[in-house]
């Protein structure tokens, strides 16, 4: 039976508020899903130097390797190039990527987080795109 009680909490850290434009707060559930975008690929380094940051203060043992391989990543060395171009741009590398293979970075705030993601790029559709407007 523990682990309703973790849905439960999960399910209450969903529902929390969070405002990530200023504007009107939203549910944390609604700001992951709809806002920010953690499965596409890494586009430009400055996420990869937040992360860094983030492993720099984790608790995690392995955390200056991490912090190392990030920084390096990050870097406009000709080693940090190669290795992006390897790692990032080849495998398509995602901020959930970067979550799920350095441990260290999992001790980033929410709001940090939330702050560091990427925005999902609103998709403008008109009517005219639309497969019923052609009558297909």
């Amino acid at each position: 039976s523990g682990s309703s009680s973790s849905s439960s909490a999960d399910d209450d850290l969903a529902k929390q508020w969070v405002s990530i434009d200023a504007d009107h707060p939203i549910t944390i559930e609604e700001a992951i899903s709809y806002h920010v975008d953690l499965c596409s690929p890494i586009k430009n380094k400055r996420i990869l130097s937040f992360f860094a940051t983030v492993a720099a203060g984790s608790e995690e043992t392995n955390n200056q390797e991490e912090e190392a391989a990030l920084r390096l990543l990050a870097s406009k060395t000709p080693d940090g190039e190669k290795l992006f171009a390897k790692l990032v741009e080849e495998q398509r590398l995602t901020v959930y990527d970067i979550l799920r293979e350095f441990p260290s970075c999992r001790d980033v705030t929410l709001e940090g987080l939330l702050s560091a993601l990427p925005r999902i790029a609103p998709r403008y559709y008109s009517v005219t795109s639309s497969p019923l407007a052609n009558g297909k």
